[in-house]
């Protein structure tokens, strides 16, 4: 009889998937958190050169930098306030499109 070994791969399948679905797998999501604290002094280092990023004198931003602690390498971590990040979160991304700018 052909019908039972069908039966019993449906079986095995439905209880399979309550299994599966009693115990999920916890989802791994990326930590937000950033390790540096308000006041905070880094240096930003380019992976692809090792120059660490400075402020030039006419204020452009370069990587030329061979050391950290270069006080134009040298940057203090500010904390915004709640007001700036819906700003930011509400804006996400512009282009400019003619003479306008176009949210995407």
């Amino acid at each position: 009889m052909r019908p039972r070994p069908l039966i019993s791969q449906f079986l095995l399948a439905l209880a399979l998937s309550i299994v599966i679905r009693l115990f999920p797998v916890p989802q791994q999501r990326p930590d937000a958190r950033s390790p540096f604290k308000c006041g905070d002094t880094v240096a930003i280092q380019s992976a692809r050169t090792g120059r660490y990023v400075e402020v030039a004198a006419n204020n452009w931003v370069y990587a030329s930098s061979y050391t950290p602690t270069k006080p134009a390498a040298t940057f203090e971590v500010h904390c915004p306030g709640a007001q700036l990040v819906q700003t930011l979160l509400a804006t996400r991304e512009f282009r400019e499109s003619s003479n306008r700018v176009q949210s995407t």
